[in-house]
């Protein structure tokens, strides 16, 4: 953290990788959570 006990982006970053990093073998999260929301992302090819 800087010197005033701030969080920074980095910070928050680094402190919920590892979360994700579990996620990513988690069979209810591989197999249902992660293709549910990338469906709501809108196509972004071409723009």
């Amino acid at each position: 953290m800087p010197p005033d006990g701030s969080p920074t982006v980095k910070d928050a970053y680094d402190r919920l990788a590892g979360t994700y990093e579990t996620r990513e073998t988690d069979p209810y999260c591989a197999d249902f959570e992660f293709p549910a929301t990338t469906e709501l992302v809108p196509d972004v090819a071409g723009k």
